[in-house]
């Protein structure tokens, strides 16, 4: 019922006009209407609503579903992809510094180890055990509990790689290596990630859930904005307790 009030809420608050592309602007005209009249405005509605209306034909048909496509997918962890951009951001203006400036190398680094340490909690407190609930496997993996398990072997690696990271004087040669370490596990994990466990989630969620995960991935992210300590957990044991 609240999810219901809020979608009634911002489709009388945005109009077509607000949009940048016309595309969007028109598809949201299209789930509004939805919402309003009280019928069902999941992605596979919208779409069969387009498809029933004959506006799902011809190339404006075409890149009327593509936005939904391309919609769908954004919301479907919406917070979990958008912390993974932040990452790749942070790493690249590592990049960016001279290689010898500690001091704005530590600084980045800094804010980039808080981003890891809670983007993995997040997805271990918030993420995976909805993932065990609604997953059924992808990627070759041995079913949901396979993905979940490499998931959470991976952000231990993550952690291995920060924790070298901050023995090392930073813009060493040693501190590189580190940080290049870390880099290549997470970049790694994120690529799996978007490639089995998000879509695996993205087909079995209800927009219900993927909302609700958005909002626990929000609160979490501004409660521990300044950091929160690491700590390994055990893939087997996780997946027991949360399978």
């Amino acid at each position: 019922m609240v999810f219901a009030r809020q979608c009634r809420q911002v489709s009388d608050l945005l109009s077509a006009a607000d949009f940048d592309r016309v595309v969007y602007g028109k598809l949201f005209e299209v789930i509004a209407a939805q919402v309003r009249s009280g019928a069902p405005h999941d992605p596979a509605s919208i779409a069969s609503t387009l498809t029933a209306s004959g506006r799902a034909g011809g190339h404006h048909g075409m890149q009327l579903t593509r936005a939904l496509s391309g919609a769908t997918i954004a919301e479907a962890a919406p917070e979990s992809v958008g912390q993974h951009h932040e990452q790749r951001r942070a790493f690249a203006l590592l990049d960016e510094i001279a290689r010898d400036d500690a001091e704005r190398l530590a600084a980045v680094w800094a804010r980039l180890e808080v981003l890891l340490e809670v983007h993995a909690q997040a997805e271990e407190l918030f993420f995976y055990p909805r993932l065990l609930e609604v997953g059924t496997g992808g990627g070759g993996q041995d079913g949901v509990a396979g993905e979940v398990k490499d998931a959470v072997k991976d952000h231990n690696e993550i952690r291995d790689g920060v924790g070298k990271v901050g023995q090392q004087q930073p813009g060493s040669d040693q501190w590189w290596a580190a940080v290049r370490e870390t880099r290549k596990a997470n970049s790694d994990h994120m690529a799996q990630e978007e490639r089995e466990d998000l879509p695996d989630f993205r087909r079995n969620a209800d927009l219900q859930t993927r909302h609700e995960i958005a909002l626990q991935f929000l609160t979490f992210e501004s409660e521990h904005a300044a950091g929160i300590t690491a700590k390994d957990k055990d893939p087997d044991a996780y997946v027991k307790r949360n399978g």
